[in-house]
């Protein structure tokens, strides 16, 4: 008997420590153990879920070590600083400064681009902070109650330009314009503005900021724009070489450029739906329900293609990278595919597998845009195509939730995701930490 008691005093001393313990941890820097899985489909990296004071949809990214930003705390800008996969600390850097710094509002975020200084718009103005200092301005972008403010990216950092996106009502949808902004005495101050495509329930134009000069994408002419700072018309070798392959093109969902390196990537998707043929055919027919599935399935087909500028022949400048019939980056075997972006210090390519396919049922299953599956490809010069073997990533852990932002941190490089509830944090800067485990090849399905 007296053994037994010692033995469940020891059991009760054990628990104790181990929880008091974990008590301790939520407050010290403790690292995840990083597993890579290795099987026959693939190597997958998992995510670990940050848990956070209160649900989370906005953050972005911020010039802080290890750290991202979020506006979803006590009506301020703050920064949530991670601390392995315990729980993160909080840095409030300036509170009500709004009467709703967030809210029913559109928001747009604008990559790094100083060691201090944040910007972001919120439906009809801008909101610029300093994270060291905590002093913030918010000045008006547009006063028409008929126009949003969604997006902003920085221009050239050494003449306080920007970039900020006005959405006015089109004829179809909203029509969307690229303003050139001069940050001045604490007031942005109008360049000039080019139109650029629509912001439409179905499809977003492109376009994108790099090396000062600013891409957008005429859908009807199928080709890409340059313009540079004053936005006079210039070149730029990814417009070219996009261009001189375009004929054969069907309509562009996303583009991006590597932030060093001679490269980019554009994503095909499907051109409008032409329904000359479909209305010939009876209301409510099978030939007609038929042909309707068809056109659909034909929109939805994607195609990934490499523009490089390293080299002359330009027969080797525009290469199909992955398409539904061929695929330069085995073993990946994703059909439908958007979100990508580039590290900070341009070493990995994350995007998310958003195949709409649903079961027996009619849910969506695997890699639905409701909860896409994300892959990184690790860049590499040295590699024929700039790209290494895939990272399968997975997803955010609740089906049920969109995701609703991500953003990348520094120190390490990290990919971070929101879900409305909590973060989920890639350390891909950690890979080479990791423990490989090899697993059955039917654990982690890829389709």
């Amino acid at each position: 008997m007296g053994r037994l008691k010692s033995n469940a005093l020891s059991l009760l001393l054990f628990v104790t420590s181990l929880l008091l313990l974990n008590c301790y941890n939520e407050r010290i820097f403790k690292m995840p153990d990083y597993n890579i899985i290795n099987q026959k489909d693939g190597n997958f990296f998992f995510p670990y879920a940050v848990p956070v004071k209160e649900p989370i949809r906005e953050i972005f990214p911020v010039p802080v070590k290890n750290a991202i930003g979020t506006i979803d705390f006590d009506n301020a800008i703050t920064i949530v600083k991670f601390n392995g996969d315990t729980t993160p600390d909080y840095e409030i850097v300036a509170r009500n400064f709004l009467s709703e710094v967030t809210g029913d509002f559109d928001f747009g975020y604008c990559p790094v681009f100083s060691d201090e200084i944040i910007a972001y718009t919120q439906t009809r103005w801008a909101v610029v902070a300093n994270v060291k200092t905590g002093k913030v301005i918010s000045p008006v972008l547009t006063t028409s109650l008929d126009d949003y403010i969604i997006g902003i990216s920085s221009l050239d950092t050494a003449k306080n330009l920007f970039v900020t996106v006005r959405a006015t009502p089109g004829r179809n949808d909203y029509d969307k314009y690229l303003h050139v902004m001069s940050l001045e005495n604490k007031k942005f101050i109008d360049v000039g503005s080019i139109k650029a495509g629509c912001w439409a329930v179905n499809y977003n134009t492109p376009w994108l900021v790099n090396n000062k000069k600013i891409i957008t994408y005429d859908s009807a002419a199928n080709r890409l724009l340059c313009h540079d700072s004053e936005l006079k018309q210039s070149t730029h070798p990814f417009v070219e070489i996009f261009n001189r392959n375009s004929g054969n093109f069907r309509k562009l969902k996303e583009m991006v450029i590597h932030p060093t390196l001679p490269f980019g990537l554009v994503v095909e998707i499907g051109k409008d739906m032409d329904k000359t043929e479909l209305n010939k055919l009876p209301a409510g027919s099978d030939e007609r329900s038929l042909l309707l599935d068809k056109l659909w399935e034909l929109r939805e087909i994607h195609a990934l293609y490499l523009l490089r500028w390293d080299i002359t022949d330009t027969n080797k400048q525009y290469i199909p990278l992955h398409t539904d019939t061929l695929s330069l980056l085995p073993p990946l075997a994703v059909k439908q595919y958007g979100r990508f972006s580039f590290s900070p210090d341009g070493k990995w390519l994350v995007f998310g597998h958003e195949d709409m396919a649903t079961d027996q049922y009619g849910n969506l299953g695997p890699g639905g845009r409701r909860q896409p599956f994300f892959v990184a490809l690790p860049v590499d010069e040295k590699k024929p195509f700039f790209f290494g073997e895939p990272i399968f990533m997975g997803r955010t852990f609740n089906k049920y939730n969109n995701v609703t932002a991500t953003a990348w941190t520094i120190d390490p490089i990290s990919f971070v995701a929101a879900d409305g509830e909590c973060l989920y944090k890639w350390d891909l800067g950690k890979l080479h930490e990791a423990r490989t485990v090899t697993t059955p090849d039917t654990l982690f399905p890829l389709e």
